[in-house]
């Protein structure tokens, strides 16, 4: 009988970004990274070369608590482009870096790790308030991202 090692859990992670309560993080999906195909041609037949990197997107989807306000990515979009003043500060000034870390059984042992450079807030969703419902909120942050290196 062949060994089936155990496989791994979504719920071990950890996220390690400046302003954010790791713990309410509920869900986050890593940026997705691509390459475009180059084509060129070499006596009769066609030869495909790595062309430009593109990273995409993150989103978290984070608790909201109720017994604290908890205003850190409105703040920060304000902080990209305030439509109160009309301008933004520098990307060098709004841009921060994170790590996300998933961990093992023992939720210690670091197995996964993603780095992420150059983040900003792209887009915070409005919430759905329901009378007939107990789901906890979330609130759905888009962040956009130059560079993602998945180290471990």
């Amino acid at each position: 009988m062949p060994n089936i090692s155990n496989p791994r859990k979504e719920f071990n992670f950890t996220i390690n970004f400046e302003g954010l309560n790791p713990w309410l993080a509920q869900e986050v999906t890593t940026p997705e990274v691509s390459l475009d195909a180059t084509a060129h041609g070499d006596a009769n037949y066609e030869v495909k070369t790595a062309g430009m990197r593109k990273v995409g997107d993150m989103n978290i989807k984070k608790l909201c608590p109720s017994d604290a306000t908890d205003l850190w990515v409105s703040a920060w979009i304000e902080r990209c482009q305030s439509a109160y003043t009309q301008s933004g500060e520098l990307p060098s000034e709004y841009k921060r870096d994170l790590m996300i870390e998933e961990l093992g059984p023992d939720n210690i042992t670091v197995i996964g790790r993603w780095e992420l450079v150059g983040v900003w807030p792209k887009r915070r969703g409005d919430r759905s308030l329901n009378r007939l419902s107990s789901n906890n909120i979330l609130e759905d942050i888009d962040f956009s991202v130059d560079d993602c290196r998945q180290t471990l």
